[in-house]
């Protein structure tokens, strides 16, 4: 029987024993994407984004180790897997797109020897088939000249092209999850549009489910059905994406939102959040985001670790005062 989600993760905590302290990248993140979805996982740099999709897939590098919760897909926990079936899962029926792929493309091999060897390892399609199925996905990803590009090297590529590769390989064996993580962040404005229309694109050919890694709610808002907040290892907010742009109900999803230039703030200053993302080995006490939050009450804020709450239907969020963010109300 079809699972009614395609992955669903529990309680899943990732630590890294380092000499100065542990620290808690994933501390116990719980959330699904269903079959055919789109979500959206959210936060600034070091909030655990990258981790939770790394650990997903159990490329969790020494001195990180997940330590704790379950990760099912296609309702089997990844994490009881051995490594040599977890092989076979990467790639084939969970793939990623790195942000940088000048470093995710071997620049000794050519771009053809490099989704031939996926094709032949995951699909045992013989070498002709791999080559042709090969230039397949380079024209399918709007490569020129798919032909002729097989035979380059990764360095006679633009960076829009490279990622075009990046995708046609992760998308090589029709995987049924595609983790994006910040696919766009290394290119120009122009290219990174055509590379979101895109995966839009393929996603409805192929009809895969997508995790898309980013700060940029633009991408959430063209791409996504779900969006999951991240802070400082947690789960700070998650809703349907019209939901959450339209009342965050978290101050960290509130002050992201309001970084986001507007086009009737023509000439006026940006609103950054002030200060900085807390120590990971030693991080405040109670709600980790009131060092840095407006609407915070001393008495509560900085001594009660917020629980997540569903506050609507399907929208929960971790906030003590989630009523004052939604009137707009700032208490001292």
């Amino acid at each position: 029987m079809e699972s009614q989600n395609l992955l669903e993760i529990y309680n899943l905590k990732t630590y890294f024993f380092t000499r100065r302290g542990v620290i808690r990248a994933v501390d116990g993140v719980t959330f699904k994407i269903g079959h055919h979805e789109n979500v959206g996982l959210v936060g600034e740099s070091g909030s655990g984004k990258s981790v939770t999709a790394y650990s997903i897939l159990r490329l969790i590098d020494y001195p990180g180790r997940i330590i704790d919760g379950k990760i099912y897909y296609k309702g089997e926990n990844l994490l009881e897997k051995s490594l040599k079936e977890m092989t076979m899962i990467r790639g084939k029926e969970i793939s990623i797109v790195m942000q940088d792929p000048m470093t995710a493309l071997n620049p000794v091999y050519t771009i053809g020897q490099q989704i031939v060897e996926t094709l032949i390892k995951h699909l045992k399609l013989s070498k002709k088939e791999a080559k042709d199925r090969a230039i397949q996905l380079l024209e399918m990803v709007g490569i020129p000249s798919a032909e002729t590009r097989f035979y380059e090297y990764p360095h006679k590529l633009s960076g829009g092209m490279r990622q075009r590769v990046v995708i046609a390989i992760a998308l090589s064996c029709n995987p049924s999850l595609l983790i994006a993580d910040e696919p766009t962040t290394n290119l120009d404005v122009t290219t990174q549009a055509e590379i979101l229309n895109l995966l839009q694109e393929l996603k409805r050919k192929i009809g895969m489910s997508t995790l898309f890694i980013t700060h940029n709610f633009g991408i959430v808002a063209q791409l996504c059905d779900e969006v999951v907040v991240m802070y400082a290892g947690n789960i700070v907010e998650q809703s349907d994406t019209i939901s959450l742009l339209s009342e965050p109900l978290h101050p960290y999803t509130k002050a992201l939102l309001e970084c986001i230039p507007k086009k009737e703030s023509t000439g006026k200053r940006l609103n950054p959040i002030p200060g900085m993302p807390p120590n990971p080995i030693q991080p405040p006490s109670g709600c980790k985001f009131h060092p840095r939050c407006k609407y915070a009450i001393k008495e509560i804020c900085d001594k009660i670790t917020p629980q997540l709450l569903e506050v609507t239907p399907g929208h929960i969020v971790a906030c003590h005062l989630y009523d004052n963010i939604r009137g707009g109300e700032v208490v001292s």
